[in-house]
Formats: structure tokens, C-alpha cells, sequence
């Protein structure tokens, strides 16, 4: 099960259960799930009490590590999919119909285009990283200055 698909069916269920306006606790347990901040967390969490104080406690016996983004252990990152396959398959949907060759170019071009968009904005981009890092950085980068190309098929 997906993790979108996950949260859908656990806010189902507490509409369901305590029988709520599904919109005004969807609204709320999302909000909740995609809170960086412990604070966020709580304060959405108090207005989830408002609704129904039942509900709160249901969320809290659920286990915060599970769901919210901010009590997760692991870095959940900013999408609430579990891996960028889903994006790409998306975005891939029609070139599925396809020949083979056909299929790989738009796969080709697809990452082309994001590989493009994504340097663009890498390019206006200024950080300060700590020493170790731009160290791994500036490895990489002598690294892939003695890189070359092969031609596929050769």
C-alpha cells in the first residue's frame, strides 16, 4: 500500500468511526501529516481536539512516528509518495503504448527535460556547504572530468 493511499484510508477511517465531517478532518490530518515543525504539528493537532477530543486521542494511539513527517525517524522528504517511480510512470502513461525504441526515447527525452530544468535552477542557486561536503563535491567533480562516453551499442 502506497503512503498516499495509506493516509486516505486512516483519515477514511476516523470519518468513518467518529463520524465527522470528512472535508473539515481530511483538511486537518493532512495538514497534521505534512507539518515539518513539531509546533505546526501541535497547534493542528489542538484544532483537531475542537472537532472531537475522541479523535485526538484515536491519532495519538496510533503511534506519531507512523504518520506525522515531523515525528517521523527517517526523512520522509516533501511528496507523500513513497518513491519518484509514480511521477515517472505518470508522466510515461501514453508513451506505454508505444514500440520499444519509441518508449525509450520519450524516456529519454523525458530526463532530458528534468535533467535541463533541474541545472537551470541548481544554477541560480547559492549555498554554503559544510567543509566535508564540498569536499565529496569537488572529488565528484575531478572524478567525472576523467569520465567519457560510449556510444550505445559499441
Amino acid at each position: 500500500m502506497s503512503p498516499s493511499s495509506m493516509y486516505l484510508a486512516f483519515v477514511e477511517n476516523v470519518c468513518k468511526y467518529f463520524r465527522k465531517s470528512k472535508d473539515r478532518l481530511s483538511d486537518l490530518y493532512y495538514s497534521t501529516v505534512k507539518a515539518y515543525r513539531k509546533e505546526d504539528f501541535d497547534y493542528i493537532m489542538a484544532n483537531v481536539a475542537k472537532v472531537d477530543h475522541r479523535v485526538k486521542k484515536y491519532l495519538e494511539e496510533a503511534s506519531y512516528e507512523k504518520w506525522p513527517r515531523c515525528h517521523s525517524p527517517v526523512n520522509r522528504g516533501r511528496m507523500m509518495t513513497s518513491n519518484i517511480t509514480e511521477c515517472i510512470n505518470g508522466c510515461l502513461v501514453e508513451a506505454t503504448e508505444l514500440p520499444i525504441l519509441g518508449f525509450l526515447e520519450e524516456v529519454r527525452i523525458l530526463f532530458a527535460a528534468r535533467n535541463c530544468k533541474n541545472s537551470e535552477i541548481a544554477s541560480y542557486t547559492n549555498t554554503t556547504l559544510r567543509r566535508r561536503f564540498e569536499d565529496i563535491l569537488t572529488l565528484n567533480g575531478a572524478k567525472a572530468l576523467r569520465m567519457t562516453l560510449k556510444a550505445a551499442g559499441s
